[in-house]
């Protein structure tokens, strides 16, 4: 094989590879991130210090970043962008872009008294401006997870998404890591109708792991009345501890996985030839 034919075989790789991360994602804007632990504010970023979430801190308690770095605070907000983000992949949503940050408050089981813990009641909260997506399962909201435990199995979350019928929904949803699992628990049309969306997961009871899931809708600073979810979903399962996260994903064009795949499957089956000869 020439080495012309050996470098357009490389080109069509590196293309397709890039190419499968172009995401037509809307840009999302936070306002406040806030966890509550039994009754008292644990943490609270109200995004106006000009300091983005990174993993070396610059808010009140550090961060671990999700994805790419994010931009500057601007206007006492946060732009969270999925396209600037991590690719991953999804068993209900296929191949996405995830950006967003998890609020590293302690899981050592030696200092029980500190973090999110089994025996503390807690709620996390984010206040975002209503943003209309534009992919089909793009989502922004709010999530307890295991992420960053070994024994890491679940998570929940509150989010805004478009959903697969192209409908603007708020969804309570969950996901089980180990069996790959995702559930839609309960959902509602989201009313685009008003400035800004506040997205809470609360634990009420350390009686129970079940986690509750609540929102209300903002309009110059005055928030509504919170509409409560009837479903529920447990956490801390084998586990003691868990974290708080905010998070936007968006999906990458089937075309551009197609491309991928096709344009991977040249390179290899090229330089097989390649080593043949």
């Amino acid at each position: 094989m020439t080495n012309r034919k050996v470098e357009l075989i490389k080109l069509f790789f590196i293309s397709g590879c890039f190419i499968s991360t172009a995401v037509n994602s809307a840009t999302v804007f936070i306002d406040d991130f806030t966890i509550i632990k039994n009754g008292n504010v644990l943490f609270q970023d109200t995004f106006n210090n000009g300091l983005a979430p990174a993993d070396t801190g610059g808010n009140t308690q550090a961060y671990n970043v999700i994805g790419g770095p994010f931009g500057v605070e601007s206007g006492g907000k946060l732009a969270i962008d999925a396209s600037l983000g991590q690719t991953v992949q999804r068993p209900d949503a296929g191949t996405m872009q995830r950006q967003g940050a998890r609020v590293l408050t302690n899981i050592d089981p030696t200092r029980p008294t500190k973090g999110l813990r089994l025996d503390d009641t807690f709620s996390v909260t984010g206040l975002f401006d209503l943003s209309d997506l534009s992919g089909v399962r793009e989502r922004y909201g709010v999530r307890l997870t295991d992420g960053g435990l070994g024994s890491a199995n679940d998570s929940v979350g509150l989010s805004v998404m478009r959903t697969s019928s192209n409908q603007m929904d708020i969804v309570f949803h969950s996901y089980d890591q180990t069996a790959f699992l995702f559930s839609d628990l309960d959902s509602v049309a989201l009313e685009s109708n008003h400035d800004q969306i506040s997205l809470s997961l609360s634990r009420l009871d350390t009686s129970t792991n079940l986690i509750t899931a609540s929102f209300a809708y903002v309009d110059a600073g005055v928030v509504g009345e919170y509409t409560t979810f009837a479903a529920t979903d447990s956490i801390f399962n084998g586990e003691d501890a868990t974290r708080a996260q905010f998070i936007h994903l968006a999906p990458v064009p089937v075309p551009a996985a197609i491309w991928l795949f096709f344009s991977g499957l040249i390179g290899l089956t090229g330089i097989a030839r390649y080593r043949k000869i």
